[in-house]
């Protein structure tokens, strides 16, 4: 069984996780509401590799912070594990590289000196948080695949030039069972480009006479 992720290392980002074997248990988990600590052991879970070792690791790397040991704390926090079948479990990871933040803001012509500081400090933040996640990768033996945004939006057709709308759209057309109990999508601006991301991973080996009707009736495969 093998899972595809997808990772949006933005602040505001998430991480999306479709089972290869069952499109309709996608999952999403804003980064907002929850910490990388969390989603590592969520993943570790996953994968049957939790152990008091793993979760000693990120206690010594964030002190400050405990964690608890059961499965009801990650249970508490994050969306229920998609269920598993007898095969082994393997993960697929595929993680946003950090666009260019400061030729961006060139070539919209925010070239002051404020908004030359504020590309840095972004690119700053966003090439830590790459570089904590593969970190969370190498803990779980995983080797993640890079993928700029022009790569992965080049594949789905959804150019956004920044326009988290344009993401967020597609995303709700091709998940339309991601909803609350009134029916209303539960995709957000933070969980849209890790949904995307993760359905650029889940094309990469899909079988196309098994590609759910939403993924075909709106992207152009």
């Amino acid at each position: 069984m093998t899972y595809i992720v997808g990772i949006d290392p933005g602040e505001k980002g998430a991480v999306a996780i479709i089972p290869a074997y069952s499109f309709r248990e996608t999952i999403a988990m804003p980064m907002e509401h929850n910490t990388m600590s969390d989603v590592y052991l969520y993943l570790s879970e996953m994968r049957g590799e939790r152990s008091e070792s793993s979760c000693s690791v990120y206690q010594r790397a964030k002190p400050t912070t405990p964690i608890k040991k059961d499965l009801t704390y990650i249970k508490s926090r994050l969306p229920a594990i998609p269920k598993k079948d007898n095969s082994d479990t393997s993960m697929e990871v595929y993680l946003e590289q950090p666009g260019q933040i400061m030729v961006n803001r060139l070539r919209d012509g925010k070239d002051n000196t404020a908004g030359l500081l504020a590309g840095m400090s972004a690119s700053r933040k966003l090439g830590r948080s790459v570089g904590q996640w593969e970190g969370i990768c190498t803990a779980l033996h995983i080797l993640p695949t890079l993928v700029a945004p022009k790569k992965w939006q080049g594949k789905l057709g959804c150019p956004t030039r920044g326009d988290k709308n344009i993401s967020k759209n597609l995303a709700i057309k091709v998940f339309p069972f991601l909803t609350d109990g009134t029916g209303k999508s539960t995709i957000t601006h933070g969980t849209a480009d890790a949904l995307l991301i993760a359905l650029y991973g889940y094309l990469q080996t899909a079988n196309p006479n098994y590609i759910p009707r939403s993924v075909k009736d709106n992207i152009n495969l």
